[in-house]
């Protein structure tokens, strides 16, 4: 055996005096601990509340139950009214089984809990939710109790031939009786809650609406430091400030994150690194999410708790305004620090999201963002852009997760794998099928489509019931382009081979009377794109463009040089002029015509056959619509070849004077909505939004804006302004 090194420095010994200082464990403490497994501490703190809520109510059942002797006999002699299943013949329970009931099961736990259920279920008017949440705490408790005797996932047994010890076995939780209570309560919450209202996805024409509403009524930050540079300014105006810079960076945090309500409410400032630095070296700011939910259930241990899937995120600065969460959160950090807070070291600690009202437009800096402020403020911020109506889908806080997560996955210009929406959304691996397929599909169950013509190489423009917005079906791609350009060929040439020599005698005898049209006046309309040297812009720029006309609140503060201009008469309807040119209006990418119409353009000087009749409209939303598209565009599928605004007055006179009062209706409206693209610098989704906001004033909630309502509005509209000049409420009632 060899010899050990006696040069060899000893190993030093561990010292033992902290294992003998150390408490020893108790069964209790294991069992707790044991149960309480990998719950979040604020969810282990909500249980307790729900059973010590549940301990006291017991008292005061039993009281009000011994007047009724009745009662008291159903409860202790096992009456068929309630489940003699678990009562034993051998033994009676007592008064105090059931005072004891909750902390030690018994016979008596399945009644006693299928009482409360109904308690807070029927009695109490709660819902779903707090049923659910009962039940939870219920599971949790009995476990805490004795993990094995009372595992949650085992039915409950009652043999009172067994020692005391061990007559209960499994949950009573999982009784029949309870069971039975359970089912029955929920069916009596859904037959009174009526339809389940869904919450609906924020879609991002919706951030759109609401970030240009807002803008209405605070400009964007760079016009109020200017404003502040003006003059002192009053209470009220720093208030309004901070309740619009509020909400911008809250939505749009929460719409990039896919964030809860209680994430964005837990985030400090602390929490967001603008100097973090990655490989590309490209600016950006690293926001780390603690404690979202399911994180206990990921983290091996306390080190590495926020290292997992879901918690850190890189956020970059983007064109798209609505949606710029980085340039959003900065402007209210700015604000934050400046307006909010005495210092800035004082603000690392802070919310980034606290308590603010909607009535005061106060912030309180010391006080977490409440679920129901963050509805109320989702509420106020909606209906001010005129997004809420009734039906199966609201908005709630968890709209911006949602709608966030559906438009990376389908709607974004680059649309995200399953495998980046599992690690945005902080699911977990394993996650169910399901939940995914409800926050990124759930919302087509609404949508009523027509996707017969899917493999189609040109697509016509989606309808989505949801948002109530014309969309796009694919954006504007190098391949889409060419297969445009292949339509407009084929149709082009089509048309070229039905028309006849008496057609085109015809137009050399109308080409005198079409010299002699009314040429619009300058920048009455856009021309065509494909008539202009420079191709249209490729997205649209909120901050590109002049800011919307401000609110007269917001005008007495932001004169001359501190305000946009603003241009009643740009939206007075004309009765009178009637541009006959061919002249469309510019538009952008995120809110393109429909494809089809870029490219059919007829050979000037050739005017084809005309129609026998003018298409008619179908009755519905959006009917008002389809003239507009008559009137600019041709549309084959219909038989309408040329534009109606093209129409040579030959077409209309004589035995045709029918189509004549058609086309002047058609004007009407397609002029007075082309007023508004043009308003909103060609912003089909804009334009078509404060269309409806303006002329639906008067119909009842839900009911949509058609043809003849659009009609009979502008009508009254242009009295009105023959009369007497526009004034500022009627413009921004619109």
């Amino acid at each position: 055996m060899a010899k050990k090194d006696q040069s060899s420095p000893k190993r030093p010994r561990s010292s033992k005096k902290n294992a003998i200082d150390a408490p020893l464990p108790t069964i209790k403490a294991v069992q707790a601990t044991s149960a309480a497994g990998k719950l979040d501490p604020s969810t282990v703190e909500n249980y307790k509340r729900r059973i010590t809520t549940f301990r006291e109510w017991i008292p005061r059942q039993l009281e009000s139950m011994q007047s009724d002797t009745g009662e008291l006999q159903d409860l202790l002699g096992g009456s068929s009214s309630l489940d003699a299943s678990d009562v034993s013949p051998l033994e009676s329970p007592t008064l105090g089984d059931a005072e004891q009931c909750l902390d030690h099961p018994n016979q008596l736990t399945p009644c006693i809990i299928s009482l409360y259920y109904y308690y807070e279920s029927v009695s109490r008017q709660n819902g779903e939710s707090t049923l659910k949440a009962i039940q939870a705490a219920l599971l949790w408790h009995f476990e805490t109790i004795d993990p094995e005797r009372f595992r949650a996932s085992k039915e409950w047994a009652w043999n009172p031939t067994l020692p005391p010890a061990q007559r209960a076995q499994g949950s009573p939780v999982r009784a029949r009786l309870v069971n039975k209570t359970y089912l029955g309560c929920m069916n009596e919450i859904a037959a009174r809650s009526g339809p389940r209202k869904h919450a609906r996805a924020m879609q991002k024409e919706d951030m759109d609406a609401i970030y240009l509403w807002s803008l209405q009524h605070c400009p964007d930050f760079n016009s109020v430091l200017k404003a502040l540079t003006c003059g002192k300014l009053d209470e009220s105006f720093l208030q309004n400030v901070t309740f619009h810079l509020f909400w911008r960076a809250y939505a749009a945090f929460s719409f990039i994150l896919w964030t809860r309500n209680f994430e964005s409410a837990n985030l400090t400032w602390a929490d967001i690194n603008f100097d973090h630095q990655e490989w590309h070296g490209l600016k950006h700011m690293h926001v780390v999410l603690k404690n979202r939910k399911g994180w206990l259930s990921k983290a091996t241990n306390d080190d590495h708790r926020h290292d997992q899937p879901g918690h850190h995120y890189n956020i970059y600065p983007v064109d798209d305004a609505s949606i710029d969460a980085f340039r959003h959160i900065s402007n209210w950090r700015y604000w934050y620090q400046h307006h909010l807070v005495p210092t800035a070291e004082a603000m690392r600690s802070f919310k980034v999201f606290p308590q603010i009202s909607t009535t005061s437009f106060e912030v309180h800096v010391g006080t977490d963002l409440s679920p129901s402020a963050s509805a109320a403020l989702i509420a106020w911020f909606t209906s001010g852009a005129g997004l809420n109506h009734s039906g199966p889908c609201q908005f709630t806080t968890h709209t911006f997760r949602r709608g966030g997560a559906q438009y990376r996955f389908m709607h974004a210009p680059n649309t995200w794998p399953l495998e980046v929406v599992r690690y945005w959304g902080g699911w977990a691996e394993n996650e169910s099928h399901d939940v995914l397929l409800k926050y990124l599909l759930d919302d087509l169950a609404y949508a009523k489509h027509d996707h017969r013509d899917a493999l189609a190489p040109i697509q016509r423009p989606l309808r989505n019931e949801a948002s109530s917005v014309s969309k796009v079906y694919d954006p504007l791609s190098p391949l889409t382009l060419g297969a445009f350009q292949h339509f407009g060929q084929s149709l082009q040439q089509h048309i070229s081979t039905c028309i006849s020599s008496s057609i085109s005698s015809l137009a050399g005898s109308l080409a005198g009377t079409h010299a002699h049209r009314e040429q619009p006046s300058q920048g009455a309309f856009h021309k065509h794109p494909l008539s202009q040297s420079q191709s249209p812009p490729h997205s649209y720029n909120v901050s590109q463009h002049s800011l919307p006309p401000a609110s007269s609140h917001w005008c007495s503060f932001l004169n001359n040089s501190c305000s946009p201009s603003l241009d009643l008469h740009s939206l007075a309807p004309a009765a009178d002029t009637i541009p006959l040119a061919h002249y469309l209006p510019t538009h952008g990418s995120g809110s393109q015509l429909p494809q089809a119409h870029q490219q059919v353009a007829l050979a000037p000087g050739v005017i084809p056959q005309a129609p026998p009749r003018i298409p008619d409209l179908f009755s519905g939303p959006r009917s008002w619509k389809k003239a507009w598209d008559h009137w600019f565009f041709p549309d084959p599928d219909v038989g309408l070849v040329v534009p109606l605004k093209d129409w040579p007055p030959e077409w209309l006179r004589g035995h045709k004077l029918d189509q004549s009062a058609k086309h002047g209706q058609r004007r009407i409206v397609a002029e007075q909505f082309q007023r508004f693209v043009e308003k909103y610098y060609g912003d089909i989704n804009e334009a078509t939004r404060a269309f409806e906001m303006r002329y639906s004033q008067g119909l009842e909630p839900g009911k949509p804006l058609t043809f003849s309502v659009a009609l009979k509005a502008i009508r009254q509209e242009q009295n009105r302004f023959r009369k007497q000049p526009p004034n500022l409420s009627t413009f921004h009632s619109g």
